[in-house]
């Protein structure tokens, strides 16, 4: 019954590539617990590509506060490519107990970084965090930040989060420590013809602009806190999804935080709400592989238009088009749009559209085969994210007065432009004649947006 109404890169890759299927939540690979080779033409482009910044690589991290407790089994326990090296929770125990908020000092106590500017911007960005934010740190270990982690991930080896610095950087001096290269994914799904689009808006405007690492742009704390924050329940939405805080007191502190994870599969959040709301598209899924996983698409899937795949979406109950990944990343996606909303009054409109034949093309060529604002309202999905946050974030009874009073999701207009259509006006003659206040989007600024838009994973 519904409760609502209808209104990095460098070992990233590697474990990518060949953890098993536990770790591997939202990575393509086999199940050896080995990495594989190098790729040497590989790390020869990235370096070239680095050339003249001060990167450290992830191994070469240190605790940042050198007086923790913790401090000496940080590292060990965090940077670790296999199950047999995974440490017992005696050793690195969960951040919370199951009872109370973690502090800021209890967080930052756990945190591995490249640079001591990150620590110091992290525990920043903690002190002004939501209450609940922080309570959902209880079900992780650590936290690494460092500059060539890309992109941001949970893994279940270790229970850490590993954190992209993209996401902290203030200063141009502070960019010049952050790798350049890209999310190994970026280019996957190639051959498909059709196009995601997200984008968070605030007050009818784009929430958070991307900035870029390579040039002299500096950035406010305030531009940095809601991209950082979404991307921070993400992560940790995944660590309640594998251990949730009312089972922390059952944990086995002889055993790894890897057994733990595994001897309690039953528990798991992503499998509950699969359980109880399930996604009910296959095809989507399998589209999902391709341009997540780089799985090689099929004649059928190439041939599948933007419209083709904005009906069973349409038709079902995913926040996004990267929830039909796993099950994990459902929970998770679900989670950062409606705390984002929640907390900071952030829509999430979606839509798939064309990819322009255009050899230059602009914003206008991107046309919308189907889309929706404020996605989180459609009456497929609001169930679902209610449960979503009830669950993993447990942010009281107000949170039922927020769902309650969520404005509609509103439909938009096909075959106009994705840009057109972030507009609250509902029909096409309206957003058209919107056109002439729109600031103008480049197709480079749009893609860069859908590059933030990627999203972190679990392993």
């Amino acid at each position: 019954m519904q409760l609502f109404s209808g209104s990095q890169r460098s070992n990233v890759t590697a474990i990518c590539l060949s953890l098993s299927l536990l770790v591997l939540s939202a990575c393509s690979g086999g199940s050896s617990g080995t990495s594989p080779a190098v790729n040497t033409q590989e790390n020869d482009t990235e370096t070239d590509l680095n050339a003249g910044r001060d990167i450290v690589a992830t191994e070469d991290v240190f605790a940042f506060r050198r007086a923790s407790v913790y401090a000496d089994v940080l590292k060990p326990c965090v940077l670790i490519n296999t199950v047999a090296e995974s440490c017992t929770l005696s050793t690195l125990p969960y951040i919370g107990d199951g009872d109370g908020i973690p502090t800021v000092d209890e967080v930052m106590d756990r945190v591995l970084v490249s640079h001591d500017w990150m620590g110091q911007r992290f525990q920043a960005f903690l002190e002004q965090a939501p209450r609940d934010l922080l309570g959902m740190f209880s079900s992780a270990t650590a936290v690494l930040l460092g500059s060539d982690v890309r992109p941001s991930f949970y893994s279940t080896l270790n229970g850490a989060i590993q954190i992209d610095p993209s996401y902290l950087w203030l200063s141009v001096a502070e960019k010049n420590t952050i790798s350049l290269e890209e999310d190994y994914r970026s280019n996957f799904g190639a051959d498909l013809q059709f196009l995601f689009l997200s984008r968070r808006v605030l007050n009818g405007a784009m929430a958070y602009s991307g900035f870029s690492l390579s040039d002299d742009s500096t950035r406010t704390f305030d531009q940095m806190v809601l991209p950082l924050t979404r991307l921070i329940y993400h992560e940790l939405a995944h660590a309640s999804d594998y251990m949730p805080r009312w089972e922390l007191p059952n944990v086995n502190p002889a055993l790894s935080v890897y057994q733990n994870i595994s001897n309690n599969v039953a528990i798991r959040l992503s499998n509950r709400i699969q359980q109880e709301y399930p996604l009910l598209s296959n095809e989507m899924s399998e589209f999902a592989r391709v341009r997540f996983r780089d799985q090689i698409p099929t004649d059928a899937q190439k041939a599948a238009t933007a419209s083709d795949v904005g009906e069973l979406m349409g038709s079902d109950g995913a926040i996004s088009f990267y929830s039909y990944l796993t099950d994990r990343e459902d929970l998770a996606n679900l989670v950062d749009t409606a705390m984002m909303a929640y907390h900071f009054d952030i829509e999430r409109n979606v839509g798939f559209s064309n990819k322009p034949l255009a050899e230059n093309p602009s914003c206008d060529d991107y046309l919308v085969s189907w889309g929706q604002r404020n996605r989180l309202a459609d009456p497929l999905v609001i169930d679902r994210a209610y449960w979503a946050v009830n669950t993993v974030a447990a942010s009281g009874t107000r949170i039922d007065d927020f769902f309650r009073t969520l404005p509609d999701m509103v439909e938009m207009d096909k075959n106009v432009s994705w840009c057109d259509n972030q507009y609250a006006a509902s029909s096409s003659a309206s957003l058209r004649s919107n056109t002439e206040n729109r600031p103008p989007i480049s197709a480079d600024e749009l893609m860069r947006e859908q590059q933030r838009e990627l999203p972190a994973h679990s392993q």
